[in-house]
């Protein structure tokens, strides 16, 4: 929390009584095609961006064109903590307090995904859940952060929040009986945004105050000099304000050392998804939502 300014919590679409325990596994047992991939991250990013670069140059229907809109770069601490909440088998944020780095405070938007069997995909798509965040700028009508608006759009202010430059991003799934898929999605941002009493951006043309500079990528976000990269072309090491280096297992490339602690074991993936399907049967609420977004 920075000086006196106060950050919402977003809450659950669902009553507050009843917390929704959901049926994921952890994303280390998903299949091996399923894990976080530089593609994934790039695609995250990418999707971000293109979404604050809209904003930023006004072609979003009601919108304002923003000044101060700063490019998105991966951060492995970031998506460590969010991959660790995803892995809870919870579909609610875990505190502020749980959240909060060294550097900053930090943002959250989660999203879940129900797919019944005969439509059951397995595919990551990070950029159609970040979208639906996005969606949310039909309904805000731009002006300062207050609890009422924060409850209905705080997802898409969270997104395009002008300061926030950092995001990283975790995903759990898990697969029931009758091939149901319940894909659980996770962002984190820093520095948070939604802070209350302030604007989500500076309205007008942009303008990148030193020591930023015009993106190279995106035209009206403003940049770093020194672009942290997130992975190199070949795949295998990852480059950043932390400067982790990715590794292989089985033939698949990881960017988060969070993975290296949690390999694939059979045994376990077993107890797991027996636990899950009675987390299910206990908690899970009996109406079915084909696509919930917290």
């Amino acid at each position: 929390m920075h000086g006196t300014s106060t950050k919402i919590r977003l809450k659950p679409i669902f009553d507050n009584r009843q917390a929704l325990s959901l049926i994921l596994t952890s994303s280390n047992y998903i299949p091996e095609n399923e894990d976080m991939t530089c593609d994934i991250i790039r695609d995250i990013l990418d999707t971000h961006n293109r979404l604050r670069q809209s904003i930023a140059e006004g072609s979003i229907n009601a919108q304002p064109p923003a000044a101060n809109m700063r490019e998105m770069y991966w951060d492995s601490e970031l998506a460590s903590g969010a991959q660790n909440w995803a892995n809870q088998c919870t579909f609610d944020h875990n505190s502020e307090k749980d959240r909060k780095v060294e550097r900053f405070s930090v943002g959250q938007n989660l999203g879940l995904m129900i797919t019944p069997g005969s439509q059951y995909i397995t595919k990551i798509e990070f950029s159609k859940q970040i979208n639906k965040w996005f969606d949310e700028h039909e309904l805000y009508q731009f002006s300062a952060i207050d609890a009422k608006s924060a409850a209905t759009t705080g997802h898409y202010t969270q997104v395009v929040w002008a300061n926030t430059y950092l995001v990283g991003c975790g995903y759990s799934m898990y697969k029931t009986s009758n091939n149901t898929a319940y894909q659980f999605y996770v962002c984190n941002y820093g520095p948070a945004g939604n802070v209350l009493d302030k604007l989500p951006y500076i309205i007008g043309n942009r303008s990148c105050d030193h020591p930023l500079k015009n993106s190279d990528k995106y035209p009206n976000l403003c940049g770093v000099k020194d672009v942290p990269i997130s992975c190199l072309k070949n795949n295998t090491e990852e480059l950043n304000s932390y400067k982790r280096s990715a590794f292989v297992q089985n033939g698949r490339k990881f960017l988060n050392s969070h993975h290296n602690t949690h390999k694939y074991n059979s045994s376990v993936y077993q107890r797991k998804k027996s636990f899950c399907s009675r987390k299910m049967q206990i908690n899970f609420l009996s109406r079915i939502f084909c696509c919930i977004i917290l």
